[in-house]
């Protein structure tokens, strides 16, 4: 399922791993990640959008700022891989 096929409005997002699409992977790719296909939504912090290939509670998460040409509704797109409870 897409993120975009949540219907449940209480779904905490941050708890969702998603699978980037090839667009996003490339995008981000060539911005700030290492390549990395499967991430957490962190979401806006510091003035910035952010994702991450670490779970919350991770000691040393890496964070990755959202390119230019990314804006966050393109994240609807993405697969879901897991929820976390």
């Amino acid at each position: 399922m897409k993120l975009s096929g949540i219907k449940d409005k209480n779904t905490n997002l941050l708890n969702i791993k998603i699978k980037l699409t090839p667009e996003l992977k490339e995008a981000y790719a060539n911005y700030s990640s290492k390549g990395e296909d499967e991430v957490y939504i962190i979401g806006p912090m510091m003035g910035d959008f952010f994702i991450s290939p670490d779970a919350r509670g991770v000691n040393k998460r890496r964070l990755y700022p959202m390119p230019e040409e990314v804006e966050p509704k393109d994240l609807l797109e993405c697969q879901i891989l897991e929820e976390k409870q």
